[in-house]
């Protein structure tokens, strides 16, 4: 697993299991995340029964590979 989405998954988890949804969202806008895919993956978090490393970042993987980013701008 890639070791920057290991980090943000470990810092997500903290805020949603502290119930800050907004501090997780200005965290994913920092992390220039698109909205749309900021609300996608919280939305599948709050579908979670129990918070696991693991499985938020195996969504935040998910989510990030679909975002709309075009990758090609970083060059």
């Amino acid at each position: 697993m890639n070791p920057v989405i290991s980090a943000q998954a470990v810092e997500l988890c903290k805020f949603i299991a502290a119930n800050e949804a907004i501090k997780a969202h200005l965290f994913m806008e920092q992390s220039h995340l698109p909205y749309d895919v900021q609300d996608l993956i919280l939305a599948a978090l709050s579908g979670l029964q129990k918070l696991d490393g693991k499985v938020i970042e195996e969504i935040l993987e998910a989510y990030c590979q679909c975002s709309s980013f075009d990758e090609r701008l970083l060059h």
